[in-house]
Protein backbone atom coordinates (compact mmCIF):
# COMPACT_ATOMS: atom_id res chain seq x y z
CA UNK A 1 0.00 0.00 0.00
CA UNK A 2 1.32 3.53 -1.06
CA UNK A 3 2.12 5.70 2.05
CA UNK A 4 0.14 9.35 2.80
CA UNK A 5 1.79 11.92 0.29
CA UNK A 6 3.93 9.32 -1.58
CA UNK A 7 4.44 10.64 -5.16
CA UNK A 8 2.49 9.11 -7.63
CA UNK A 9 3.24 10.78 -10.90
CA UNK A 10 6.16 12.85 -11.66
CA UNK A 11 6.57 15.63 -14.23
CA UNK A 12 9.39 17.82 -15.22
CA UNK A 13 9.75 20.27 -17.75
CA UNK A 14 7.01 18.38 -19.67
CA UNK A 15 5.99 19.64 -23.22
CA UNK A 16 3.52 18.63 -25.89
CA UNK A 17 3.51 19.58 -29.28
CA UNK A 18 3.12 17.65 -32.86
CA UNK A 19 3.57 20.29 -35.61
CA UNK A 20 2.34 23.41 -35.16
CA UNK A 21 -0.29 22.16 -32.58
CA UNK A 22 1.27 23.08 -28.90
CA UNK A 23 -0.49 22.43 -26.14
CA UNK A 24 1.26 22.32 -22.52
CA UNK A 25 4.47 23.50 -22.32
CA UNK A 26 7.73 23.54 -19.29
CA UNK A 27 5.05 21.91 -16.82
CA UNK A 28 6.86 20.65 -13.62
CA UNK A 29 4.44 18.85 -10.98
CA UNK A 30 4.02 15.93 -8.94
CA UNK A 31 0.60 13.98 -7.53
CA UNK A 32 1.33 12.86 -4.36
CA UNK A 33 -1.36 10.49 -2.55
CA UNK A 34 -3.75 12.40 -0.44
CA UNK A 35 -3.66 15.43 -1.72
CA UNK A 36 -6.06 16.21 -4.73
CA UNK A 37 -4.49 18.41 -7.39
CA UNK A 38 -6.26 21.28 -9.36
CA UNK A 39 -5.13 22.09 -13.06
CA UNK A 40 -5.56 25.58 -14.33
CA UNK A 41 -5.62 26.36 -17.78
CA UNK A 42 -7.72 29.01 -19.89
CA UNK A 43 -7.44 26.55 -22.81
CA UNK A 44 -9.47 23.30 -22.71
CA UNK A 45 -6.35 21.27 -25.01
CA UNK A 46 -3.43 21.40 -22.59
CA UNK A 47 -5.96 20.33 -19.38
CA UNK A 48 -7.17 17.31 -21.75
CA UNK A 49 -3.28 16.54 -22.54
CA UNK A 50 -1.80 16.94 -19.55
CA UNK A 51 -4.76 15.11 -17.98
CA UNK A 52 -3.70 11.81 -20.30
CA UNK A 53 -0.33 12.03 -19.93
CA UNK A 54 -0.24 11.79 -16.22
CA UNK A 55 -2.78 8.71 -17.35
CA UNK A 56 0.19 7.28 -19.54
CA UNK A 57 -1.87 7.31 -22.98
CA UNK A 58 0.21 10.14 -24.41
CA UNK A 59 3.99 11.03 -24.06
CA UNK A 60 5.32 14.59 -23.94
CA UNK A 61 7.18 15.48 -26.79
CA UNK A 62 10.01 16.99 -24.19
CA UNK A 63 10.87 16.39 -20.91
CA UNK A 64 9.53 13.78 -18.84
CA UNK A 65 6.08 12.19 -16.85
CA UNK A 66 7.31 9.24 -14.74
CA UNK A 67 3.89 7.35 -13.41
CA UNK A 68 5.22 5.44 -10.34
CA UNK A 69 2.10 2.88 -10.91
CA UNK A 70 1.90 -0.54 -12.89
CA UNK A 71 2.17 0.67 -17.11
CA UNK A 72 0.04 -1.53 -19.51
CA UNK A 73 -2.52 -0.92 -22.05
CA UNK A 74 -4.99 1.93 -22.61
CA UNK A 75 -6.01 3.46 -19.68
CA UNK A 76 -6.97 0.11 -17.42
CA UNK A 77 -3.30 -0.99 -17.58
CA UNK A 78 -2.40 1.87 -15.23
CA UNK A 79 -4.70 1.30 -13.04
CA UNK A 80 -6.11 4.72 -14.07
CA UNK A 81 -9.40 5.43 -13.69
CA UNK A 82 -10.47 8.87 -16.25
CA UNK A 83 -13.78 10.51 -16.66
CA UNK A 84 -15.10 11.54 -20.18
CA UNK A 85 -12.66 12.75 -22.80
CA UNK A 86 -14.91 13.71 -25.99
CA UNK A 87 -13.33 12.36 -29.23
CA UNK A 88 -11.27 9.44 -26.85
CA UNK A 89 -13.67 8.07 -24.37
CA UNK A 90 -17.45 8.83 -24.90
CA UNK A 91 -19.87 6.28 -23.78
CA UNK A 92 -22.53 5.43 -25.92
CA UNK A 93 -25.23 8.26 -24.67
CA UNK A 94 -28.24 5.59 -25.24
CA UNK A 95 -26.54 3.81 -22.28
CA UNK A 96 -28.26 4.35 -19.08
CA UNK A 97 -25.64 5.63 -16.32
CA UNK A 98 -25.75 2.67 -14.45
CA UNK A 99 -24.91 0.12 -17.71
CA UNK A 100 -22.18 2.52 -18.27
CA UNK A 101 -20.82 2.04 -15.04
CA UNK A 102 -20.86 -1.46 -15.05
CA UNK A 103 -18.12 -1.54 -17.72
CA UNK A 104 -16.04 0.02 -15.90
CA UNK A 105 -13.59 -2.36 -13.62
CA UNK A 106 -14.83 -1.30 -10.35
CA UNK A 107 -11.53 -0.45 -7.93
CA UNK A 108 -13.75 -1.75 -4.83
CA UNK A 109 -16.30 -4.08 -4.28
CA UNK A 110 -17.14 -2.76 -0.73
CA UNK A 111 -19.71 -0.99 -2.16
CA UNK A 112 -22.69 -1.54 -5.28
CA UNK A 113 -22.57 1.27 -8.29
CA UNK A 114 -25.80 2.64 -6.49
CA UNK A 115 -24.09 2.99 -3.53
CA UNK A 116 -21.24 4.40 -5.04
CA UNK A 117 -23.30 6.91 -7.16
CA UNK A 118 -25.18 8.08 -3.87
CA UNK A 119 -21.30 9.14 -2.60
CA UNK A 120 -21.51 11.60 -5.62
CA UNK A 121 -25.36 12.91 -5.98
CA UNK A 122 -26.02 10.32 -8.57
CA UNK A 123 -28.19 7.68 -7.65
CA UNK A 124 -31.49 8.88 -8.37
CA UNK A 125 -29.72 9.25 -12.46
CA UNK A 126 -28.96 5.24 -12.24
CA UNK A 127 -31.62 4.41 -14.83
CA UNK A 128 -31.31 7.53 -17.02
CA UNK A 129 -29.88 7.58 -20.32
CA UNK A 130 -26.36 9.38 -20.50
CA UNK A 131 -27.83 11.06 -23.34
CA UNK A 132 -30.42 13.05 -21.26
CA UNK A 133 -28.27 14.26 -18.78
CA UNK A 134 -28.15 17.75 -17.82
CA UNK A 135 -24.66 19.47 -17.25
CA UNK A 136 -24.17 19.18 -13.92
CA UNK A 137 -25.31 15.52 -13.87
CA UNK A 138 -22.70 14.73 -16.82
CA UNK A 139 -20.14 16.18 -14.70
CA UNK A 140 -21.04 14.05 -11.81
CA UNK A 141 -21.46 11.30 -14.48
CA UNK A 142 -17.62 11.89 -15.60
CA UNK A 143 -15.94 11.88 -12.06
CA UNK A 144 -18.00 8.56 -11.01
CA UNK A 145 -16.26 7.02 -13.98
CA UNK A 146 -12.92 8.04 -13.15
CA UNK A 147 -13.27 7.80 -9.28
CA UNK A 148 -15.24 4.25 -9.74
CA UNK A 149 -12.63 2.10 -11.51
CA UNK A 150 -9.38 4.37 -10.52
CA UNK A 151 -7.01 1.56 -8.30
CA UNK A 152 -3.85 4.34 -8.77
CA UNK A 153 -4.98 7.67 -10.09
CA UNK A 154 -8.34 9.54 -11.05
CA UNK A 155 -8.29 12.01 -13.44
CA UNK A 156 -11.27 14.57 -14.34
CA UNK A 157 -11.69 16.96 -17.00
CA UNK A 158 -14.19 19.29 -16.05
CA UNK A 159 -13.53 21.52 -18.94
CA UNK A 160 -15.14 18.45 -21.44
CA UNK A 161 -17.22 19.54 -24.09
CA UNK A 162 -19.33 16.76 -22.88
CA UNK A 163 -20.22 19.30 -19.55
CA UNK A 164 -20.39 22.28 -21.27
CA UNK A 165 -22.79 24.45 -19.74
CA UNK A 166 -22.49 23.18 -16.21
CA UNK A 167 -23.90 25.97 -13.92
CA UNK A 168 -21.35 27.95 -11.86
CA UNK A 169 -22.60 26.75 -8.60
CA UNK A 170 -23.14 23.17 -9.66
CA UNK A 171 -19.75 23.46 -10.85
CA UNK A 172 -17.85 24.29 -7.19
CA UNK A 173 -20.28 22.00 -5.98
CA UNK A 174 -18.65 19.07 -7.93
CA UNK A 175 -15.29 20.09 -7.58
CA UNK A 176 -15.73 20.16 -3.71
CA UNK A 177 -17.29 16.63 -4.02
CA UNK A 178 -14.84 15.09 -5.83
CA UNK A 179 -12.13 16.50 -3.91
CA UNK A 180 -13.90 14.94 -0.21
CA UNK A 181 -14.70 11.77 -1.99
CA UNK A 182 -10.68 11.00 -3.74
CA UNK A 183 -9.41 11.55 -0.27
CA UNK A 184 -12.51 9.54 1.77
CA UNK A 185 -11.54 6.55 -0.74
CA UNK A 186 -7.68 7.26 -0.35
CA UNK A 187 -7.43 7.08 -4.26
CA UNK A 188 -4.70 10.15 -6.31
CA UNK A 189 -7.24 12.92 -7.96
CA UNK A 190 -6.23 15.24 -10.89
CA UNK A 191 -8.84 17.73 -12.17
CA UNK A 192 -8.48 19.79 -15.03
CA UNK A 193 -10.63 22.94 -14.84
CA UNK A 194 -10.98 26.76 -16.63
CA UNK A 195 -11.87 28.16 -13.41
CA UNK A 196 -10.25 29.56 -10.84
CA UNK A 197 -12.32 29.67 -8.03
CA UNK A 198 -12.99 25.73 -8.54
CA UNK A 199 -9.19 25.22 -8.67
CA UNK A 200 -9.09 26.76 -5.32
CA UNK A 201 -10.99 24.44 -3.53
CA UNK A 202 -8.45 21.73 -4.17
CA UNK A 203 -5.55 21.04 -1.85
CA UNK A 204 -3.89 21.96 -4.49
CA UNK A 205 -3.20 23.56 -7.73
CA UNK A 206 -0.98 23.88 -10.75
CA UNK A 207 -1.56 26.64 -13.11
CA UNK A 208 -0.36 25.77 -16.77
CA UNK A 209 0.63 29.38 -17.93
CA UNK A 210 1.09 32.96 -16.40
CA UNK A 211 -2.51 34.37 -16.62
CA UNK A 212 -3.74 31.38 -14.94
CA UNK A 213 -1.09 31.94 -12.18
CA UNK A 214 -2.23 35.31 -11.51
CA UNK A 215 -5.75 34.67 -11.22
CA UNK A 216 -4.28 32.05 -8.44
CA UNK A 217 -2.67 35.15 -7.03
CA UNK A 218 -6.10 37.77 -7.06
CA UNK A 219 -7.68 35.01 -5.37
CA UNK A 220 -5.34 34.60 -2.70
CA UNK A 221 -3.77 31.46 -3.16
CA UNK A 222 0.14 31.22 -2.06
CA UNK A 223 2.18 32.84 -4.40
CA UNK A 224 4.58 30.49 -4.32
CA UNK A 225 2.00 28.75 -6.75
CA UNK A 226 3.67 31.49 -9.22
CA UNK A 227 7.14 30.42 -8.82
CA UNK A 228 6.42 26.74 -8.91
CA UNK A 229 4.30 27.01 -11.94
CA UNK A 230 5.26 27.37 -16.07
CA UNK A 231 8.38 28.19 -16.35
CA UNK A 232 8.57 29.99 -20.27
CA UNK A 233 12.40 30.78 -20.06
Amino acid sequence: MQAPDQIVVSVRDATYRRGAYRSFAHVSLDLRRGIPLALLSFSPAPVRDLLLALVGVVEPTSGSCVLHIPRGGLLHGTGAGIGVVSGIWEPDPSWTVGEALRREPASSDEVDDLEFLALLSLATEFDRRIGDLDPAARGRFSAALALRSARSIAAVDLTDPFIAGIPFEDLLALMGDIVALSVELDIPCVVGTSEPRAAVLAPSAHPLDIPEAEALERLGYPSAMRREGPDHA
